[in-house]
């Protein structure tokens, strides 16, 4: 688990990102505000594993994304990427909370409902019902009569 999660490196994040933008036009940008922009990148994204930012920059850029048009921003891939994180946090809580993937049947217990066997169940519903007052007679003792 501890591997899936392991953060980028912030050289593989800047490089991983150059490749992404340079499918979108760009006019020459000056050195230090590459620089800025890479450091927006790197902060937005920082904490997330390579496999994750490379999923999320492959689905910015196919067919799937309507808005892969226009040129992304650091929080729609940040956004994808956790969206990609998703199944490895399931599987952390299950592992975490030690959720079994079928339930442990317990034999010790007294069965419920359906688990009961059907003549069992029969027996207990003609004993109710032997029981049971019908409802004028029920009415009749509470007022009193007999």
């Amino acid at each position: 688990m501890d591997e899936l999660k392991r953060p980028a490196p912030t050289k593989w994040i800047t490089a991983r990102i150059a490749t992404l933008l340079t499918h979108y036009f760009a006019a020459d940008i000056p050195p230090q505000v590459q620089e800025a922009i890479a450091a927006d990148w790197v902060a937005a994204l920082r904490g997330n594993p390579a496999w994750a930012i490379a999923r999320a920059c492959q689905w910015w850029i196919s067919a799937e994304n309507t808005a892969r048009r226009k040129r992304p921003l650091p929080g729609d891939i940040e956004e994808r990427a956790a969206i990609e994180m998703g199944p490895v946090r399931v599987a952390e809580a299950v592992l975490g909370f030690g959720i079994k993937s079928r339930p442990e049947i317990d034999h010790t217990r007294e069965p419920r409902g359906g688990e009961i066997p059907l003549e069992r169940r029969r027996a207990q519903s003609q004993e109710l019902l032997g029981s049971a007052v019908s409802w004028p007679e029920a009415r009749r003792e509470s007022k009193g009569e007999k």
